[in-house]
């Protein structure tokens, strides 16, 4: 009888082990699954995150290439026949496209990180400088017959080099930002 106590209390020993290490090893497994299932989370929140910089990156200088070429058209323009004439429909149209320029580059500053918020101001700051230099000459040499970009300025000159260096820092800085010179993305 002693063996046969001694046999129950072992296999109910032993079943309750087993239900503890079986409850032990789903509890543990368990945790893992929510840390991997975290972990995925997270790495889908970076890539979303990353892609969202990316379509405000691309947007700031898509809207960079529309300000471009109005400034290219503003610098083929002839200054008004006098002083009081109707402000140039081309100096308008910079004008838009500098605020359009400018709202993406306020989306810039809320995706981040600073250096790129910083870099897209600069540029929006570098085109509307280069805007209020051609607007200065045209108001300056009111009644010329040479074109705008035939009045050179040091002045001039300066706020187009000043806007081509703050559009690379832009992209340089951009790219860093998104992993773009990071290794394996050469």
């Amino acid at each position: 009888m002693a063996v046969d106590r001694w046999s129950a209390v072992i296999g109910a020993g032993g079943a309750l082990l087993g239900v503890a290490l079986t409850g032990g090893f789903s509890l543990l497994r368990g945790r893992q699954e929510f840390r991997d299932k975290e972990a995925e989370r997270h790495e889908q929140r970076k890539i979303m995150h990353r892609e969202a910089r990316r379509e405000a990156y691309l947007d700031v200088l898509r809207k960079y290439h529309e300000v471009d070429r109005k400034i290219d058209a503003l610098w083929k323009t002839r200054p008004s026949s006098h002083p009081d004439a109707p402000v140039d429909s081309i100096i308008l149209e910079v004008d838009t496209a500098i605020l359009d320029l400018r709202e993406a580059c306020a989306n810039v500053i809320l995706e981040g990180p600073d250096s790129v918020a910083q870099s897209a101001h600069n540029l929006w700051t570098a085109c509307d400088a280069v805007s209020t230099v051609a607007t200065e000459i045209s108001v300056a040499h009111y009644g010329s017959d040479q074109y705008l970009f035939m009045l050179i300025t040091d002045e001039q000159s300066a706020a187009e080099a000043a806007r081509h260096s703050a559009r690379g820092e832009f992209i340089r800085a951009a790219s860093n930002a998104i992993g773009g010179r990071a290794p394996g993305f050469d």
